[in-house]
């Protein structure tokens, strides 16, 4: 008895023990058909070409976990809560995202303008680019 399907019976109210005795029951059939079809291959009822067709696709769905009641439960457990986690985050940001382009957009476009202006400079930015010319040029030193 694995800790997640006692998990899973907890959660889908179900007597403990169920999950794991569909687990068993799968397994079980699984079993059956692997021996059902080596001994149609031994009778001749089926090619060998087509038993290992079988073997591969049965292969397959184990690699899936398509009859793993264990290995589907995990996957759609991930999947909700990566689905929760998705519907949160983009029922947040998209809100604030729409306040703040609002907020953009109500700015006129001649005050960005100023505001650019402003910032470039106050900031060592028309230095690096002009050099010093720049500063001696709007340098406040030396006028009264």
């Amino acid at each position: 008895m694995s800790v997640w399907n006692s998990f899973l019976d907890v959660i889908e109210l179900q007597p403990v023990g169920t999950n794991d005795a569909s687990q068993a029951a799968g397994d079980a059939a699984e079993a059956a058909l692997k021996a059902k079809n080596q001994q149609e291959l031994q009778d001749g009822t089926i090619t060998q070409a087509v038993y290992d067709q079988m073997t591969a696709d049965l292969a397959k769905s184990d690699a899936d976990q398509v009859g793993n009641i264990e290995g589907q439960s995990k996957q759609a457990f991930d999947q909700s809560i990566q689905d929760s986690v998705s519907g949160v985050t983009s029922g947040l940001t998209r809100p604030i995202g729409d306040i703040l382009w609002g907020f953009i957009k109500g700015i006129p476009w001649w005050l960005w303008f100023i505001a650019a202006g402003v910032v470039f400079f106050m900031t060592p930015l028309p230095e690096l680019i002009f050099g010093s010319a720049f500063s001696r040029a709007f340098s406040r030193k030396g006028k009264s």
